[in-house]
């Protein structure tokens, strides 16, 4: 596949209010594979758990999502196959992968920071590049957001605002609807389904949706 397992199905114990390093490297190279394994049963304890990953001994990581959300099972186990995504269950066993190129140019940092009061159990692998690649290239970067409760009637959700030079790669987007008591409004949970995507990159409106 081009890349070494320099962490494969190894097992972690993250205790309550810890941070546990996965990987630590001080030399170039890609990530190429994040993959977590966890039983079922367990799922519901990586809602306390962050996936951080820091390049190049920066002092804030590049990545800092609950585990959970970052790959859409913050609503339920939902198996999903896609090139950059995946996650599957067999024999009662949730496996979560990323395959998004992450480079770096002096090292990086992998760890698991458990922010709840119960220890969570889980595997991890990860496949490292030792090169890096050949065309200009970033940093990966992923953020997450919420809102507490119900979203308030016209109003618009944030999910992302950035600056600089970048390429989007895409937002893994979790909603619960509820009825809509407003007179002449569907009274159907899914309704959440008629918000209007908008995307505004340099200054300029370039998405502007119709509903899911």
């Amino acid at each position: 596949d081009g890349f070494t397992l320099v962490v494969s199905d190894v097992p972690f114990e993250l205790t309550p209010q810890t941070t546990t390093t996965v990987l630590e490297r001080d030399t170039a190279g890609t990530l190429e594979l994040l993959r977590f394994s966890v039983s079922e049963s367990d799922v519901a304890a990586l809602r306390d758990v962050r996936l951080q990953v820091t390049y190049d001994a920066a002092e804030e990581p590049a990545i800092d999502v609950p585990l959970d959300a970052c790959f859409g099972l913050r609503e339920g186990v939902a198996p999903f196959a896609t090139l950059p995504m995946r996650v599957r269950v067999v024999d009662e066993r949730v496996t979560l992968a990323c395959y998004l190129p992450a480079p770096f140019a002096a090292g990086v940092q992998i760890a698991l920071r458990n922010d709840g009061t119960a220890r969570a159990a889980l595997n991890a692998t990860v496949g490292v590049d030792d090169e890096l690649p050949t065309a200009s290239w970033g940093y990966l970067h992923a953020t997450y957001a919420a809102v507490a409760g119900a979203q308030a009637a016209d109003s618009q959700f944030e999910t992302l605002n950035v600056h600089g030079r970048g390429r989007y790669v895409g937002t893994l987007l979790g909603a619960a609807g509820y009825s809509d008591t407003r007179p002449g409004q569907p009274q159907a949970p899914l309704s959440i389904l008629e918000g209007n995507e908008t995307g505004i990159i340099d200054g300029d409106v370039r998405v502007r949706g119709t509903g899911t």
